[in-house]
């Protein structure tokens, strides 16, 4: 029984040296840093390390090499011999499969091939890095060869590209992260040579655009997506037959290397473009090469008339992670179906105005309909004639005031107050009518005043414009001369507003919500003197005294 005491006493102190021998050897066991730095300083990576091999390094070289932490050894090693003419096919250790590796070059595609099996057979993580942005840190112990590479589905929602991975002998290094994020940008093409964010323009203008990008490097990646989706607001008309691609000097064919698919939403009007680039992992070897995309479209009429402009964006979409395999839509191969990045929004802003009148009586300040006018000028195509129409109803909130214009001001009881309505307990609704009027060669639009008294003239660019009345309202003068007006624009200043200015040199005109308001005033006739008048009136009595002067005589002579 004693020496049974005695062995089990050996034994445990045996147990309590065998461990604390192990603790001294992890205490003992060397860590490394591993700083990835960005090229593109993107934030918002997290970074994580796998080791592949572990070993000793010795000279800056791993020895000792066998399966490290990181990884299922077994399930790579059986992945690499089913390589096609797989170089693996005889290795049975991770020192075998480090030797074959040794004979590759630095950043081969045989190093691609062998990081993205391992990527598919990962097991521990032996760091992560808990920076924001460049550079990143990740702090493992022991040495080995190492696997970093960005967490899964930490981009899904980013801006970026997941990196290429990273296959490194580790002691403390630096390594440069690889991954190769496309840009676009939008312009509008004004006088075939100025480019620009925001221009001005009359409804029916043709609107050019022109989209710039670069041949990503698409090192890594099996296939390639790329996408343009653009979208154009409903007062946009795209023109499809328009677009224009090119890499470099050559310009791609529509069908062959591209394809644009369009589709208008009701709900809001707008138009989504897609340009779809078709098996794109072709052009890898244009790597670096300008991507130019031109197209058209014509502002039509329903642009937004005033300062708020007619907006077009465009992002680009296109693959961010090299080692997703993804064959696309079972119907258009060249549409991924996993997730993908995208870039910011470009837009574009084109800008319309429009010329209001108010016609009201030159004395009592009435509002006066009926009157008609002709507008000319150097940028009229389609104009916008609108005018606002007043109908009775029990369901309208207008009043109509005694001089002739609407408000939706209810009437309060109070006699000072209501004394201005014509009724205060009829009401009305108001509608819009717009008449389009294409001018044509003449580049003249005529239209009539509605019963309140306005008339706008909408579509309208910035330029001079000559206004003629040419029938007055009944029981007013003509005016004798045109109204000449001058508009002019200003592009918004600053990242804050996208609104624009438009102004107008002209006399008594002011701005109103963006349109060019002019009131303008009519006299009445003077009252001349006519044959109807008084003129007539003393012949008709001369002659009635003459007429009785003659049946007097006549009267005498017979009683004589």
């Amino acid at each position: 029984m004693k020496q049974f005491k005695k062995l089990a006493s050996l034994l445990l102190a045996l147990i309590m040296v065998l461990s604390m021998t192990s603790t001294a050897f992890a205490e003992n066991e060397p860590t490394h840093t591993i700083t990835i730095t960005n090229e593109k300083e993107k934030e918002g990576h997290t970074y994580e390390a796998y080791q592949v091999f572990a070993g000793d390094i010795s000279a800056g070289k791993l020895t000792n090499i066998e399966w490290g932490s990181g990884v299922d050894g077994d399930e790579v090693l059986d992945a690499l011999k089913e390589m096609t003419e797989s170089p693996y096919a005889d290795c049975s250790s991770a020192q075998a499969v480090a030797d074959v590796l040794a004979g590759f070059n630095n950043n081969s595609a045989q190093l691609d091939a062998f990081a993205a099996i391992v990527g598919q057979h990962l097991a521990t993580v032996a760091g992560t890095s808990t920076a924001t942005a460049s550079p990143y840190e990740i702090t493992v112990t022991g040495d080995g060869y190492y696997l970093v590479k960005d967490k899964d589905t930490s981009l899904n929602e980013g801006e970026d590209a997941y990196t290429k991975y990273i296959l490194e002998v580790i002691k403390d290094v630096t390594v440069t992260a690889k991954a190769d994020v496309p840009t676009i940008d939008k312009k509008i093409v004004v006088d075939d040579d100025e480019e620009t964010t925001t221009a001005n323009a009359a409804v029916g203008d043709t609107i050019n655009y022109k989209l710039t990008s670069k041949v990503p490097a698409m090192d890594g990646y099996e296939k390639y997506f790329f996408i343009v989706h653009d979208t154009m607001t409903k007062g946009l008309t795209f023109d499809e037959d328009s677009v224009k691609v090119e890499i470099g000097e050559t310009e791609l064919t529509e069908g062959e290397d591209y394809e644009v698919e369009s589709s208008n939403l009701e709900a809001t009007g707008e138009t989504n473009i897609e340009i779809i680039f078709k098996n794109f992992i072709a052009k890898k070897n244009d790597k670096g090469k300008d991507i130019i995309i031109t197209y058209s479209a014509q502002l039509n009429e329903n642009a937004v008339i005033g300062v708020e402009g007619n907006p077009n964006k465009v992002t680009l979409e296109y693959s961010n992670n090299p080692y997703v395999k993804d064959e696309g839509e079972p119907d258009n191969s060249d549409k991924p179906t996993e997730p993908t990045g995208k870039t910011p929004e470009k837009e574009t802003y084109t800008y319309v105005t429009g010329i209001e009148l108010i016609k009201i009586d030159g004395s009592s300040q009435a509002r006066l309909a009926g009157a008609e006018f002709k507008i000319t000028g150097d940028k009229l195509n389609k104009v916008l004639v609108r005018k606002d129409v007043f109908t009775e109803s029990d369901e309208g909130t207008y009043y109509k005031l005694k001089d002739g214009s609407y408000t939706e001001e209810a009437p309060n009881g109070q006699t000072e107050h209501d004394d201005k309505y014509e009724s205060t307990t009829t009401t009305y609704v108001k509608s819009v009518q717009t008449e389009i009027v294409t001018t044509g060669s003449e580049v003249t639009a005529e239209a009539v005043v509605g019963p309140d008294g306005i008339l706008r003239f909408e579509g309208l660019a910035a330029g001079d414009y000559e206004i003629t009345e040419i029938k007055a309202p009944n029981g007013y003068n003509l005016l004798s001369d045109p109204i000449s007006v001058n508009i002019t624009w200003e592009a918004p200043t600053g990242d804050e507003s996208k609104d624009c200015t438009w102004s107008s040199d002209t006399d008594d005109a002011i701005i109103v919500d963006g349109l060019i308001q002019l009131t303008v005033e009519n006299k009445t006739g003077a009252q001349l003197p006519s044959t109807g008048g008084m003129g007539t009136t003393i012949f008709y009595a001369a002659g009635i005294i003459l007429m009785a002067g003659a049946v007097f005589f006549v009267i005498r002579r017979k009683r004589a």
